[in-house]
C-alpha cells in the first residue's frame, strides 16, 4: 500500500507494502493523519478506511494505494486498487461473488454509508476506487 498525502500542498508520497496486514495497518495511518482532532472523528476515518482497504483487498487487489487528504475540518480518503473492479453499489446484484461475500460486502458499505459525510466510487481504464469524506 502506498500512502499518498497531501495538506493542500502537492501530494507526498510513501510507499507502504503490508498485504493482510493492509486494513489494520490502514487504521494506523490514518490515526496518524489525525492526531489532535476528535477522538470520535478518528475512530470514525479509521474504521471507514479498513472498511475500503478490506473491500478492496477483497474483490482481487493485493497491494492497494491509499490516498489520505486533510484539511481544516475535512478529511477525504481514497483507496485505489488495480486489477479488481470496486465500483459495484450497496444494492447492486451484478457481483459475481457467492453471496455471504456479496453480503460481507453490502454490510461494509452500509457502514461507510452511515457514517461518512459521502462516499463513492471511481473507475478509470487501470485502476479502480472507493472513497469517503468525513467532516471533523
Amino acid at each position: 500500500m502506498r500512502l499518498l498525502r497531501s495538506t493542500g500542498g502537492a501530494a507526498v508520497g510513501s510507499r507502504f507494502t503490508i498485504r493482510a496486514e493492509g486494513p489494520g495497518y490502514s487504521r494506523q495511518i490514518v490515526r496518524s493523519a489525525l492526531i489532535g482532532e476528535r477522538g470520535e472523528a478518528i475512530e470514525d476515518a479509521a474504521l471507514l478506511t479498513s472498511e475500503l482497504v478490506a473491500d478492496v483487498m477483497a474483490r482481487g487487489s493485493e497491494d492497494p494505494d491509499l490516498f489520505v487528504d486533510v484539511r481544516k475540518g475535512h478529511l477525504h480518503v481514497a483507496v485505489y486498487g488495480t486489477g479488481t473492479s470496486v465500483s459495484l453499489g450497496i444494492d447492486d446484484e451484478a457481483d459475481e461473488r457467492s453471496g455471504v461475500l456479496h453480503d460481507v460486502r453490502r454490510s461494509r458499505l452500509r457502514i461507510v454509508d452511515a457514517l461518512s459525510s459521502a462516499w463513492g466510487h471511481e473507475s478509470r481504464l487501470d485502476v479502480d476506487a472507493l472513497w469517503f469524506d468525513l467532516d471533523l
